[in-house]
């Protein structure tokens, strides 16, 4: 009985507690905010434009609109739809060409004619994501659908088609651009910018427009460091194996000097837009260069 008198009365619940439902969907909403932030801006339209397609043709091929969760049977439709077979008269698929020029006509599609097979594979994937991010059956992770998926690969394979890859440029394909690039500013910035990607080991296009001044490092005379934090293939950020600090030397460190001191840059953004002689500051605003009259 003594230990039960010293024992401190129980608090009132708080009137302002939050019910556990009400935790989980604000969890729920930050768990879309983390994730909408760590996706590249690439990933995010792609994601967008594969479930605009994705309503596109569920409105067109059975006149209602999409709901999640979709059902197995939609799923299969979409690939046979999409997915090129070999018959006696060729290659074939079951969307009707009606509806295929609906969907060009919306803006859904680029032209007429069958996906790519690495498209189609990618808008599953969308579709996947989507069901799991709402912790929804998801169709796209049953035996049908992945089997029908291995399949259409391997067919694929054994008709010859490959995936389409872009070329890298080499020196003499550089060496020719950069030809064409005079003392303007636009010049300039073109020269700066096709170095900086040829020195730095071939950065791809998001990694150009995203350099910025911070990651910049003066080394020496005449030379930079450019430390790449992120990138396509290091999402997750500089890692004990990965090299992040790229060498910006000889012809391409004197092209981006001559950028950097023309267009007066300081900080923020390397390359920017230019209207006449007018370097970008920031979206909407705008200075005039050293070369401006």
């Amino acid at each position: 009985m003594k230990h039960k008198r010293d024992l401190p009365a129980l608090a009132a619940p708080a009137a302002g507690l939050v019910l556990p439902e009400q935790l989980a969907q604000q969890a729920a909403d930050a768990v879309r905010e983390l994730l909408a932030e760590a996706a590249a801006a690439n990933t995010t339209r792609s994601y967008a434009a594969a479930l605009r397609y994705w309503a596109g043709w569920h409105q067109a091929r059975f006149g209602v609109e999409l709901t999640l969760p979709v059902s197995e049977a939609v799923v299969i439709q979409f690939l046979v739809d999409h997915i090129q077979r070999k018959n006696k008269t060729g290659l074939v698929s079951e969307l009707p060409p009606a509806i295929d020029q609906v969907l060009v006509a919306a803006g859904l599609k680029a032209k007429l004619g069958p996906l790519k097979l690495a498209t189609v594979v990618q808008r599953v994937a969308v579709l996947s994501t989507a069901h799991k991010l709402k912790r929804l059956t998801n169709p796209c992770e049953l035996a049908s659908v992945r089997t029908l998926l291995s399949r259409a690969r391997r067919a694929a394979v054994k008709r010859g088609e490959r995936p389409t890859k872009k070329t890298a440029i080499t020196r003499p394909e550089l060496e020719a651009m950069l030809a064409t690039c005079d003392d303007s500013l636009a010049g300039l910035r073109d020269r700066a910018l096709l170095c900086f990607g040829f020195a730095s080991g071939g950065r791809r296009r998001s990694e150009i427009a995203a350099a910025d001044w911070r990651d910049l490092r003066k080394v020496g005379e005449d030379g930079y460091i450019y430390r790449l934090e992120y990138s396509k293939t290091q999402q997750a950020g500089v890692t004990a194996d990965s090299t992040p600090d790229k060498p910006i030397l000889g012809i391409s460190a004197e092209a981006l000097t001559a950028w950097l001191a023309a267009a007066e840059i300081r900080e923020g953004a390397i390359f920017r837009r230019i209207w006449k002689d007018r370097v970008e500051v920031r979206p909407g605003f705008w200075k005039f260069s050293q070369n401006g009259q």
